[in-house]
C-alpha cells in the first residue's frame, strides 16, 4: 500500500484507497510489477473515460492479468508447513508453540487471501478450529505484514510456491 500511495502521489493521481488495496492484493510479487499494474490500470481508465472505482479496477485487472489458479487447501497447508520446516500435522494439531502457531496463522491468511475460503472452512482445514480462531489468525498476519518486512517476504515466497505447477 505504501508503495502504491507513493506512486499516485508522485504522479498526482487521486485514487481511492479501496482501489489501491485491490491492486496491492492482486500484485504482490515486486515493486516493478506493482507499479506496472497500476500504470496499466490508470491508462485503461483514462482510455475508457470511466471513473476509478473498485468495480472498474477489478474488471480491468482481470482483463490485464487474470488470477492464476491456486493449489488445493491441503497442498497449501503442506507448502506452508514445509516452508517453516514443520509437518502438516503440526499445523492441524493442537500445539500452541509460538513457531507452530505463527505458521498456522500464515496458512490461515493464505487460505483466505489466495483460495478465498470462508472462515469455517479455513478452521476445518487446520484441525477443526473455530471460525473466530481463523479470523484472529488472519487479522494478526494482516497487521504484522504491514510492518514486518521478513514476514512480507515470507508471504511473497509462499505465494510463489503455491502458484507453481503441480502445487
Amino acid at each position: 500500500m505504501a508503495i502504491l500511495q507513493e506512486i499516485v502521489a508522485r504522479q498526482g493521481i487521486r485514487a481511492p484507497l479501496d482501489v489501491l488495496m485491490l491492486v496491492a492484493e492482486r500484485v504482490d510479487s515486486n515493486v516493478r510489477e506493482l507499479e506496472g499494474a497500476f500504470k496499466n490500470l490508470w491508462l485503461q481508465v483514462q482510455l475508457q473515460g470511466t471513473g476509478l472505482n473498485v468495480a472498474v479496477a477489478s474488471g480491468i485487472l482481470n482483463s490485464l492479468a487474470p488470477r492464476r489458479s491456486v493449489c488445493s487447501p491441503t497442498r497449501l497447508v503442506q507448502i506452508v508447513a514445509e516452508y517453516y520446516n514443520l509437518g502438516a500435522d503440526d499445523l492441524t494439531g493442537r500445539s500452541r508453540i509460538a513457531a507452530i502457531a505463527h505458521a498456522r496463522h500464515v496458512a490461515m491468511y493464505l487460505l483466505r487471501k489466495e483460495n478465498g475460503l470462508s472462515l469455517p472452512v479455513i478452521g476445518d482445514c487446520l484441525g477443526g478450529r473455530d471460525h473466530t480462531t481463523a479470523r484472529h489468525g488472519i487479522e494478526k498476519i494482516e497487521r504484522e505484514v504491514e510492518h514486518d518486512e521478513t514476514l512480507r517476504n515470507d508471504v511473497a515466497l509462499l505465494r510463489e510456491r503455491i502458484y507453481l505447477p503441480f502445487g
